[in-house]
């Protein structure tokens, strides 16, 4: 995480050698000199600690353009910021996975395809394990928008043995909930509804950010459209509409629902019940 900021990361360097060499040369502390050894190690590994948690403070920051500001363009801006263009750095990883995340919540699943590409990120370990595990979550997304269920059930599934070998227990949980949503997401467009109206309903309720909130109320008005509940699924829509963000379900949400105000004041021709293919509301 530390080489994700160059500036972050030269600083660590300059503060943590300059200091630690410091340390070891200095005056011998009482004990003897292994008591410099000990302290110059000491201080580097807090050095470290410090500038970890300061590189934890920036993606956190980063992270709440998207999920809690809903500001997926400027997301995608700063995360364009961090790549590096190396293929095999961690910088360039891991701006591929946020940037793919961005463009899956603005709809442009084509292009999100394009940088997946058809090959995982390669290691072992559990810096490269995350990114792995977000590489299928894209891969997974993009597989059930145009149709291939199969295939993202797959990916799904090979997911999701991956997940129990994250070792933080947060970013498991996370990882989790994603896959359980990409799950039913994927039961939802094969036109399977059992529990789909209580899942989604629970995942707006349990929401851990505006997001996920407007991910479920929209996945949720999908379901009352395919079982011709419209007014609940104008109520669904009119929340996800009137939210200020840049999301794709927002747009498409004023769509639908413009659409629908429309055709209804056209004489002879009522409200549409139902939105097919890609006209339907999707993630």
């Amino acid at each position: 995480m530390l080489f994700l900021y160059r500036d972050l990361a030269v600083l660590y360097y300059v503060i943590a050698f300059a200091g630690g060499f410091w340390l070891f040369w200095a005056q011998p502390l009482p004990g003897g000199e292994w008591v410099n050894v000990v302290a110059a190690f000491l201080f580097i590994v807090a050095t470290a600690l410090f500038f970890n948690k300061m590189v934890s403070i920036r993606v956190a920051k980063l992270t709440k353009i998207r999920m809690q500001d809903l500001r997926t363009r400027d997301f995608l801006a700063e995360v364009n910021k961090l790549d590096d263009g190396k293929p095999r750095s961690v910088r360039h990883l891991f701006a591929r996975s946020y940037r793919i995340a961005a463009l899956t919540d603005l709809g442009e699943y084509r292009e999100a395809e394009r940088i997946l590409g058809n090959q995982m990120p390669e290691g072992k370990g559990q810096k490269v394990l995350p990114l792995q595990i977000s590489w299928l979550n894209g891969k997974a997304v993009c597989l059930i928008d145009r149709g291939s269920f199969r295939e993202a059930e797959q990916a799904i599934t090979a997911a999701e043995s991956l997940i129990g070998q994250v070792r933080n227990p947060n970013q498991r949980a996370l990882f989790t909930r994603s896959f359980e949503s990409a799950r039913q997401l994927l039961r939802l467009r094969e036109g399977d509804l059992r529990g789909q109206e209580e899942f989604w309903m629970n995942h707006y309720r349990c929401a851990g950010s505006p997001l996920e909130s407007l991910m479920g109320t929209y996945h949720l008005a999908e379901v009352y459209d395919r079982l011709g509940r419209t007014e609940e699924r104008d109520v669904c829509l009119k929340y996800v509409a009137e939210t200020k963000g840049d999301p794709y379900v927002i747009r498409r949400a004023r769509e639908i629902l413009a659409r629908a105000e429309a055709e209804s004041e056209q004489p002879g021709q009522a409200a549409p019940t139902k939105t097919e293919g890609r006209e339907q509301p999707r993630d």
